[in-house]
């Protein structure tokens, strides 16, 4: 990708120039300021995620990874060590729970499950209704699939069960009025 900055005068004045000279290209531009003995500045960027042309469907979805990993990329809280708590995973999203900790909690699994020879026997993967549901179970399908562990992907939500017994949805109600 090359990006340009240059005063209205000379980018329209010289641009016009170009196009009726049949030159189509922004480099040109470029070509014709230096040989003018215009000062010319160079940058040369070092992330190369920052700039990117998209010209193809290929060059688009680079870019959605790119915006991804951004997104889910560990920011605040550096330490992404996997914790458990009573109720499951416990971490922040986008710091400790990112879709790099789920392929590594799947991958853990899997390289458990085929220690025990379990294989086979496939894995079932569902979600429930919070942000990154859905792409931590894609996330989790790809690992097992890449070892060779059959997965079914439930479609309908699945919560969490209680650790307790639900409240009584009917019943006589108990307490002071």
């Amino acid at each position: 990708m090359g990006a340009y900055v240059a005063a209205p005068t000379l980018l329209f004045g010289v641009l016009e120039e170009l196009v009726a000279a049949g030159a189509d290209r922004l480099t040109d531009l470029a070509h014709r300021a230096i040989a003018d003995g215009r000062r010319v500045e160079t940058y040369q960027i070092y992330d190369t995620d920052e700039v990117h042309g998209i010209n193809s469907p290929a060059e688009l979805q680079d870019a959605a990874d790119i915006l991804l990993k951004r997104l889910f990329m560990p920011k605040k809280n550096t330490d992404t060590t996997i914790h458990f708590g009573t109720g499951g995973w416990r971490a922040v999203i986008g710091e400790g729970y990112t879709l790099a900790n789920v392929r590594r909690l799947s991958q853990a699994i899997a390289n458990e499950t085929a220690r025990r020879g379990l294989e086979s026997r496939g894995v079932v993967i569902g979600g429930d209704r919070r942000f990154l549901s859905e792409e931590s179970k894609i996330a989790a399908a790809e690992v097992f699939a890449g070892n060779n562990i059959p997965v079914t992907l439930l479609l309908d939500d699945v919560p969490t069960p209680w650790s307790r017994s639900p409240p009584p949805t009917s019943g006589p109600r108990t307490g002071s009025s």
